[in-house]
């Protein structure tokens, strides 16, 4: 039962930047620095290349939850811009994500965007192919970045304002 916790429950999950650190350890460390209380009030798992509409088909009850949130917060991995590719970006799937977010925007919640950049560069795995560390984390920094202009194009071309 520990195991099947471990991995459904966000709090216990290792932290991608910080394997040794659970997620529930970074709230509570963040919690700290800041003087502010935050929790996770829910998160939903995405296998690569399914959409929210898969998703929400799998428990109807999630998707009419989701008007009862004014704000969220979409962590999008960079793998799953690449579609089923290996690495890269692939701009069909870069669209239907774009779409996926215009039609969660339409219903009136605010949305606040991650994305990440593994499917350009791992910093982490160059580092330890004894690349300069901070050099890695700033090429994984512009591959996140790259991965974000390529969604905030799609956005665009669908007429989602971004702030």
């Amino acid at each position: 039962m520990a195991k099947f916790y471990e991995e459904i429950c966000l709090l216990e999950q290792p932290f991608v930047k910080e394997p040794t650190l659970t997620v529930g350890d970074l709230v509570k460390t963040k919690i700290a620095k800041l003087g502010e209380n935050m929790s996770v009030s829910r998160f939903v798992r995405f296998k690569v290349g399914e959409t929210a509409a898969e998703t929400a088909a799998k428990s109807p009850r999630r998707q009419s939850k989701m008007a009862a949130y004014r704000r969220i917060l979409l962590k999008l991995s960079g793998e799953v811009l690449a579609g089923g590719a290996p690495f890269g970006i692939d701009a069909t799937r870069v669209r239907e994500l774009a779409g996926e977010v215009a039609e969660v925007a339409a219903a009136g919640v605010q949305i606040g965007v991650v994305v990440g950049g593994g499917n350009i560069f791992r910093g982490v795995a160059a580092a330890a192919q004894n690349m300069d560390r901070v050099t890695a984390d700033h090429m994984g920094m512009l591959a996140t970045v790259i991965n974000s202009l390529a969604l905030s194009d799609a956005l665009e071309q669908m007429a989602i304002p971004r702030a």
